[in-house]
């Protein structure tokens, strides 16, 4: 199993608190899934011990994740009736909207993290250049390198800083604006690249508030 890097950890760890957003339970969710993943890469080399704290991590999070469901969406729950009645079509509608900028802030925040490395390595081949070259300029080895293009390793104030002198990368492709967050805070090494602002309010529909509120949660179980 490729041993998870003390940056991925923790980031992981950040995430192992008590979920009370829809966006710290996206990111939690998401960490849930790369945990499971790469627990089940071990498979292929069962010689090839896991480490417990990997094992760990994922089993808090996934009850962590379970109990906020439970609490926000209790489907197959008892009170799951009394609940699904009580929600007027201004509260399930306002549920699927903080749904919705959840995933999007998150997504916008892995897609930041892609075009970063696109922009990067768009540089080095302008300049006719390889991924030893970013080595150079970085003082580092090209295993660092290659961890740090994968977003196994953070980029620091140094690592930013040498990228945009000695590459020419704009900052505002090396570093997402982290006012673009509000309130938000996300875990070590991450941040948006944009606010969730501008986008399309999800078209009316005539369901009821069970079923809107059933359509919106039931990809997201974790199963």
């Amino acid at each position: 199993m490729k041993k998870f890097t003390d940056h991925e950890l923790e980031k992981f760890r950040a995430l192992d608190r008590e979920i009370n957003d829809e966006v710290h339970h996206e990111q939690a969710l998401r960490a849930v899934r790369k945990l499971r993943g790469r627990i089940r890469l071990n498979d292929d080399d069962p010689q090839e011990e896991i480490p417990q704290e990997v094992v760990a991590l994922r089993k808090s999070l996934f009850n962590r994740v379970a109990e906020y469901e439970k609490k926000e969406y209790p489907f197959g729950q008892p009170n799951f009736e009394e609940w699904s009645a009580g929600l007027t079509d201004k509260q399930v509608d306002q549920k699927v909207e903080r749904i919705e900028q959840a995933e999007k802030l998150v997504n916008d925040l892995e897609a930041f993290e892609q075009r970063r490395t696109a922009r990067i390595r768009e540089r080095l081949k302008a300049q006719g250049q390889k991924q030893q070259y970013l080595a150079q300029i970085l003082r580092k080895d090209k295993a660092y390198v290659s961890n740090l293009l994968g977003g196994r390793y953070p980029f620091t104030l140094e690592v930013v800083s040498r990228i945009h002198d000695e590459l020419g990368v704009p900052y505002e492709d090396l570093v997402p604006p982290s006012a673009a967050f509000g309130t938000v805070t996300p875990p070590p090494g991450t941040a948006p690249a944009k606010t969730v602002s501008g986008r399309t309010a999800p078209p009316k529909m005539a369901d009821s508030p069970k079923m809107k509120a059933g359509k919106a949660t039931a990809s997201r179980k974790i199963g």
